[in-house]
């Protein structure tokens, strides 16, 4: 998956173009981990797995949809690969901050190493990358 990246005046930065059903999928592992977070139970454990296998499937449809000749300048289409995780030539598009994605991606990560084997430092992690993600966020309130 490759993402268009775009500079922005105003001090926003690079803002990345990500389809929204990636984005929302990203968006049910940030709830799940917060869930977690505060109550780090088997429940809650599931929720995040549950939502991180939801995000894997989308991945993996946009892989398919990347390695297929559907939407591609063979067949007429303009290029694909401008969106990170589109999944058709007609995606919904969403534009957030590169620093954002990068931050929901260790999110990701550290959700992942938590649900493989859980221990304190993996729970360590996964909440330095909820607060590191916050922080992005808040930084980018008060930058506008």
């Amino acid at each position: 998956m490759v993402g268009h990246h775009k500079k922005r005046s105003g001090g926003e930065g690079e803002r990345i173009q990500v389809d929204l059903a990636l984005e929302s999928d990203l968006a049910r592992v940030e709830q799940a981990v917060a869930d977690y977070l505060k109550d780090p139970t088997g429940a809650t454990r599931q929720s995040v797995l549950a939502a991180l296998e939801k995000l894997d499937d989308q991945a993996g449809q946009s892989d398919a949809y990347e390695g297929s000749v559907i939407g591609s300048g063979a067949v007429g289409y303009a290029s694909k690969g401008e969106v990170l995780g589109e999944t058709g030539i007609d995606s919904v598009v969403d534009e957030i901050p590169s620093s954002e994605l990068h931050a929901q991606v260790v999110l990701v990560t550290a959700a992942k190493d938590e649900v493989r084997r859980p221990t304190p430092h993996t729970l360590a992690a996964l909440r330095s990358a909820s607060d590191a993600l916050a922080a992005k966020r808040d930084q980018g309130v008060a930058g506008r």
